[in-house]
This record gives structure tokens, C-alpha cells and sequence, in this order.
């Protein structure tokens, strides 16, 4: 969709632009938490590029190979991006910690410099809040688990930098509280990586086949049931793509019924699905069989 590809490339173009002046800035103004939010924004740029990958091939057709096309790349692709997070996390958390000892130890510098870093900061403040808006509204309309995703980092992001913003302009109302900068990084870092992992979690669970909650597979259940010559259901699976599902059942039918009359309660079960989920559920594969009992070794 061209808003999903929208939403990707305004966030790379503005992260470019936020790595190179957070971390020169940060260098220049002696700010430890605006040049770690410098390397946060540096890795988006590195996922993003990953992303805008992934989701153009993603958008590929259906082919011999991939019969149901290749959205399952907007799930690894989200996967990146939780690793990314994660990593992000774990550097900002590392600097943070860092910057404590040298504080502690003596060797620590102040920021000479404050007021750039706090403007910066609070441009990337009102950036990422217009940023995690476009992506939530891409999101409500694509249902694209990358999007998910990134909107989940602009919120990171935007942590971030509120972080850096309160701990510049407490350092800055009395020099003695140097502490509160890397302290504030820390509980930064905390949320990244929570966010990162959930994130992780999440998408794994689409690649591995889950079923998408226990009263989605309850109305699956009544469909089927409500059919009088179902017996009982032997299997409910659930394939993702994309943002809509593949649907496997096996089902148990009368053994008097002919493959015809099989395949006629069948192709009611699948069109009472496809009509209750039409905007989730992309395809139904049903397959029928006697119960268990009546079965016969050949």
C-alpha cells in the first residue's frame, strides 16, 4: 500500500536528519543523552533500510514457490525491528551506565553548551509525536505489522528524548544534579527493550501459526458446529499473511455421505466464514473424514 510505503520512507529521511544532528550536536554541546538518543536514531536508520527491503518484497505476487504470496515478510521484518530496538536498548542503557561511573569517579564533563542539545531535543520531540501519528493512522488502515512496529519505536523515541529534554533543563537549573541525565537514559533503555522483545514475541507468534486469540477460534468452532452433519473438528490451524489469515480445518462428517455431498458441506462451512471474517480471513481449507470410530485401515 502506498501509505505503508509512505510512513517507511518519512521515517528514514527524518532519522537520517536526526543521526547526524543529535550526534554532532551531542558532541558539540558535551551531552552524554543527547549523543546516546544520536545512536538511537542512527539504528533506526539501519533498520529502516532493512525494512523498506523487506517490505518491498514483501509486496511480490503469489508464485510457484510462495502460492500465498510473500506478506509473511512483513512479520520478519518487524522482527528486525525489535532486534534493532533491542540493540538500541542495550547501548543507551550501556552509555547510561557508563556515564554514572564517570560522574561518580570524577572524570565526568559537563555540558558547556546546554541550549543546543535542548532544542534539538525538542524538535525531535514534536517530530516523532507527528511521526507516531501518520504511523498510527497507516496502521489502522493496513493492519501492517511493521508499521505496528515502527509506531511502537516512535514512541521509543519519543521517550527518548523527553528523557533528554528533563534531564538537560534540570542540569541546567543546578549543575549538581548531573546524575539525573544518565539516570533518566536508564529508564529509557528499560522501556526500549520491553518494547523491542514484545515486539519480537509478537511477530514470532504470526510466523509460528497461532491462532489470534481463544474467542477467535470460538467462533470458528460455532460456524462449524452449527452445520448438523458435522460430528465434531479435529483440527483448527491458522496460517498469517499479512494482515489476513489462512484457515485449516479437518472435520468430522456422517461416513454415509458421498464425496460430493461432503464437498457440499464443505463449501457452505467455508463461505459462512469467509462472509463472518471478511475483512481477516483470507482463505479456508476444510478436509472431511468419518469419525475416528467409523474409520477403517485400508
Amino acid at each position: 500500500m502506498k501509505c505503508v510505503n509512505k510512513s517507511v520512507t518519512l521515517g528514514l529521511i527524518t532519522n537520517v536528519i536526526f543521526a547526524v544532528m543529535k550526534t554532532l550536536i551531542g558532541i558539540y554541546g558535551r551531552s552524554q543523552a543527547l549523543i546516546a538518543d544520536g545512536i538511537n536514531s542512527t539504528s533506526d536508520v539501519a533498520y529502516y533500510l532493512a525494512v523498506s527491503i523487506f517490505m518491498k518484497k514483501s509486496n511480490k505476487p503469489a508464485d510457484k514457490e510462495h502460492p500465498y504470496g510473500h506478506k509473511q515478510l512483513d512479520n520478519i521484518a518487524a522482527i528486525v525491528v525489535g532486534a534493532f530496538i533491542i540493540t538500541t536498548g542495550a547501548t543507551i542503557f550501556w552509555n547510561a551506565i557508563t556515564t554514572v561511573y564517570e560522574i561518580f569517579s570524577g572524570s565526568y564533563q559537563e555540558s558547556s553548551k546546554p541550549l543546543f542539545p535542548l532544542i534539538v531535543a525538542g524538535i525531535t520531540i514534536i517530530t516523532k509525536m507527528f511521526l507516531y501519528l501518520d504511523a498510527k493512522s497507516t496502521y489502522g488502515k493496513s493492519k501492517n505489522p511493521t508499521i505496528r512496529a515502527l509506531m511502537n519505536d516512535h514512541i521509543n523515541d519519543l521517550m527518548a528524548s523527553i528523557a533528554v529534554l528533563v534531564s538537560l533543563v534540570i542540569t541546567m537549573i543546578n549543575s549538581g544534579l548531573s546524575w539525573v541525565d544518565p539516570i533518566a537514559s536508564c529508564l529509557v533503555a528499560g522501556f526500549i527493550l520491553k518494547t523491542g522483545f514484545e515486539i519480537i514475541i509478537d511477530s514470532s507468534n504470526e510466523l509460528m501459526d497461532s491462532i489470534p486469540d481463544n474467542d477467535f477460534a470460538r467462533q470458528i468452532e460455532k460456524i462449524i458446529l452449527n452445520h448438523s452433519n458435522v460430528f465434531g473438528i479435529t483440527h483448527i490451524g491458522a496460517h498469517k499473511y499479512g494482515p489476513t489469515y489462512v484457515i485449516n480445518i479437518t472435520i468430522e462428517v456422517e461416513p454415509s455421505l458421498s464425496i460430493a455431498q461432503g464437498d457440499i458441506i464443505c463449501d457452505k462451512i467455508e463461505n459462512d466464514l469467509l462472509s463472518k471474517f471478511e475483512e481477516s480471513v483470507k482463505k479456508v481449507n476444510i478436509h472431511f473424514h468419518p469419525p475416528k470410530e467409523n474409520k477403517t485401515s485400508l
